[in-house]
């Protein structure tokens, strides 16, 4: 069904119609679900908190559980989806990389794939700071960043450093 089809069945529509589809999508998709709430303003800042929890059981799993890199990644897209603001976008970016940083500085874990991830994420938060003109409102968070990558053992910083020199 194209969009213009869609609008002339939903316009036909009376309200209460229109509120059990919605209602039955709510309940059966939980993309609609958050999609629903983030843009009906239902707790916005509780739902950023879900995103975080979900972030963060992926990349610090319980003890002999692996990591989550893609499952991670999809739960940042998925907030993209919903519409988070681009504030929100960068702040779970964030998140994620620290979260994965973490991971690694407690576990002694300094594996390519971890370290490659981290640093798609990097360069995105970056890009997307930057499209959206973001760059003075994170430069704070980019720089503890950094310091927290040049206090590890990893030696990871330095692989950071090359994105960052593209954007400051």
């Amino acid at each position: 069904m194209k969009i213009s089809d869609l609008k002339k069945v939903l316009t036909a529509l009376n309200k209460e119609e229109l509120s059990e589809i919605i209602i039955d999508l709510y309940k059966s998709n939980k993309a609609v679900k958050d999609f629903l709430n983030y843009h009906l303003n239902i707790s916005s800042e509780d739902l950023v908190d879900s995103y975080k929890a979900a972030i963060k059981k992926a990349l610090n799993p319980e003890k002999n559980r692996k990591i989550k890199l893609a499952k991670a990644r999809k739960i940042l897209s998925d907030f993209k989806k919903i519409g988070g603001s681009p504030q929100q976008q960068a702040e779970l970016m964030f998140f994620y990389i620290n979260q994965g940083l973490d991971y690694a500085i407690t576990n002694n874990y300094s594996s390519e794939i971890l370290l490659k991830s981290l640093l798609s994420i990097f360069q995105l938060v970056l890009k997307h700071l930057q499209t959206e003109f973001l760059l003075g409102q994170f430069e704070d968070k980019v720089h503890e960043l950094m310091n927290k990558l040049s206090t590890t053992n990893l030696n990871w910083e330095k692989h950071f450093d090359l994105y960052l020199k593209n954007y400051y």
